[in-house]
């Protein structure tokens, strides 16, 4: 079940289990609370007027609110089988990332079930399962990632899509550096009004910079920390002789 599971290499993982429950003689399904990952979710499924099921995957809030973990990014995979074997009658999928919180935090999937066109179906002999996997963030809502090709694609695809900065590496005021040994990415963009300074380090904690040099001294303006797996992004309005800058921090 877990092979199901879609685009998530070199994320790093928080948590991941399986749940499951069945439906009694009356056809109710016997709905499940369970704690995953320091985050509550609730799961059900509920019959429609046409006799078909459909799914319910919600997220109810964090266990503990002082914890270091922002809300979550997941991917699920959800299994109808009988319950006297392990037959499967029908398995579903998530197929990329899905960011849940507070506002968005509930999926539907819906006519799951479908006992309209199989007869074969005994709602009551049957059981409805799913496999969650929950990825690890900070307080920013960030994921960690442990490999510089997963890390440049939420660079441009998340966090780019949250500014109004574009990422055209070809450009004379975008500059994009890998440094030794694959320690970790450093981009720098430069646009009419604004600096951005991005780090990211697999190992160490680190950050990005916004400053300016002004006869041979660095002065830093802008100083954005984050953990290992995490982008460091700093953002400041243009000033002459600015520049951008990374450190990995020691403790």
């Amino acid at each position: 079940m877990r092979n199901n599971i879609k685009n998530d290499y070199g994320i790093t993982l928080h948590a991941e289990n399986y749940f499951e429950s069945s439906f009694n003689n009356n056809g109710i399904y016997s709905n499940i609370d369970f704690n995953l990952g320091n985050y509550s979710w609730h799961f059900d499924v509920t019959l429609k007027e046409d006799k078909s099921y459909y799914l319910t995957l919600k997220y109810t809030g964090k266990n503990d609110q002082n914890s270091n973990y922002g809300d979550p990014y997941i991917n699920y995979v959800v299994v109808l089988r009988k319950s006297e074997n392990y037959e499967i009658y029908k398995i579903e999928n998530s197929t990329d990332l899905i960011k849940i919180d507070k506002e968005n935090n509930t999926i539907i999937i819906n006519s799951f079930i479908n006992s309209n066109y199989n007869s074969k179906l005994e709602i009551s002999n049957l059981i409805v399962g799913i496999y969650l996997r929950i990825y690890q963030t900070d307080n920013n809502d960030n994921i960690k990632t442990y490999t510089a090709q997963k890390a440049m694609e939420i660079f441009k695809s998340k966090i780019i899509c949250n500014t109004d900065f574009i990422y055209n590496p070809n450009d004379k005021w975008t500059y994009t550096a890998k440094t030794n040994s694959g320690s970790g990415i450093f981009i720098s963009i430069f646009d009419d009004k604004n600096m951005l300074s991005a780090y990211w380090h697999p190992l160490r904690k680190h950050c990005g910079i916004v400053g300016e040099i002004v006869k041979s001294v660095k002065n830093y303006i802008k100083i954005v920390e984050s953990e290992p797996g995490y982008w460091a992004i700093a953002i400041h309005h243009r000033i002459e002789n600015g520049h951008t800058f990374y450190n990995t921090i020691k403790e």
